[in-house]
């Protein structure tokens, strides 16, 4: 019984170490009038993951600790591309600029 209970101790602090915190990114993706756009995509090249923004022009995702390649795209946008580096939580604006403008 003993055993037992030691081999589960000692699993219960191998997972308590090997899981990683999470962060949330919140974020809003926007035009160069600062309109909120909805229906975006926001791809984590990393995760191989895509979010799309609310009605409103936000997304949120958990992400561990790390730096991440973001691509937001939309027709009519130019595509946007950046890495983040998350160790907090973190709030970001994505600024899209329409096809053709000079901005």
């Amino acid at each position: 019984m003993k055993n037992c209970l030691l081999i589960f101790l000692i699993l219960c602090s191998t997972y308590k170490v090997s899981a990683q915190e999470l962060f949330s990114l919140r974020g809003k993706v926007t035009d160069s009038d600062e309109n909120a756009i909805e229906n975006v995509g926001v791809f984590i090249t990393e995760l191989n993951k895509l979010v799309e923004t609310d009605e409103n022009g936000n997304f949120e995702i958990a992400l561990q600790k790390g730096a991440y390649t973001l691509i937001a795209d939309y027709p009519g946008y130019n595509t946007y591309k950046s890495t983040i580096k998350i160790s907090k939580n973190q709030k970001i604006t994505i600024k899209l600029v329409s096809l053709g403008s000079d901005v």
